[in-house]
């Protein structure tokens, strides 16, 4: 698994999400409780208000900036 931190891009890896294939979003914060996956909050570039949600780290991928 790819290694993330705070202030990381990333996308959506499955477009079945919600936040749809194109959006963009920002990691704000990270957790790592044990019996439980990796997961980071992240603030999405097209939900209404912005606001913050967790999700797996596994349902994400780097945003590859050229």
């Amino acid at each position: 698994m790819p290694v993330y931190k705070i202030g990381d891009l990333v996308k959506p890896r499955l477009s079945e999400y919600e936040d749809g294939p194109d959006a963009i979003g920002l990691i704000v914060e990270m957790r790592d409780m044990m019996h439980m996956k990796p997961e980071a909050k992240i603030i999405w570039s097209d939900l209404p208000g912005h606001a913050p949600r967790w999700m797996w780290l596994t349902d994400v991928v780097n945003l590859e900036v050229d």
